[in-house]
């Protein structure tokens, strides 16, 4: 990466994380790039500047929700006002603990941070961006993934095989390349995406490699 920054290639960061997040990993690699947060609901500059907010619909929120809380399952909402779960003591012991050792994995900035809501008002004064939903069981992701699909004004996608990720439906990476790019000066045609992951798609169908 700071090879190709020193010919003075930009480089991007693009992820299904909240800034805090991505941000704490680029500092421990001593790097400073643009970022894609949250699926492309927001773009921050190299100066941690942010340059575009897309947050999700309360009514089309509401019924994401709904149907989230159905499955009475672990699901984590990510917010202006950071992440917030119903059930965090399930989130860290299904997710990010190590069985054999009963020892927590390192866990992100904003994860350490994660709050308990009690009900959809407690979101009435947020900008809310994305749902994660979690579950081990393939059976449950299925379900939920088609339930979401049938929902106009959803973009659903996935960075691994334990989740569902909850946009709205003009958010994905490649809409915020799309936004991004002319304010860089870059051809997109002339550029390249790497990802290993379904909410890497839209992106590959805007850049030339």
């Amino acid at each position: 990466i700071r090879a190709a920054q020193k010919e003075g290639i930009h480089v991007v960061i693009s992820t299904g994380r909240m800034y805090e997040s991505a941000k704490e990993v680029l500092d421990e690699a001593g790097l400073t790039c643009p970022i894609v947060c949250l699926n492309g609901s927001q773009i921050y500059d190299y100066e941690a500047k942010i340059l575009h907010n897309d947050s999700m619909d309360k009514e089309i929120f509401a019924k994401a929700l709904s149907i989230c809380e159905a499955e009475n399952k672990t699901f984590i909402i990510s917010t202006s006002e950071g992440s917030f779960t119903k059930c965090r003591d399930t989130l860290y012991d299904e997710f990010f603990t190590d069985k054999q050792t009963g020892k927590t994995h390192k866990v992100t900035a904003t994860l350490r941070k994660v709050r308990t809501y009690s009900s959809i008002e407690d979101f009435n004064d947020l900008d809310v961006y994305k749902i994660l939903f979690l579950s081990k069981n393939e059976e449950v992701i299925s379900r939920i993934r088609l339930k979401l699909m049938q929902e106009e004004g959803l973009l659903i996608t996935s960075s691994g095989s334990n989740n569902v990720e909850i946009n709205a439906a003009n958010v994905s990476k490649g809409a915020a390349l799309l936004k991004l790019a002319p304010i860089l000066g870059v051809d997109l045609n002339e550029s390249m995406a790497i990802g290993d992951s379904f909410n890497d798609v839209s992106m590959f169908n805007r850049v030339g490699f």
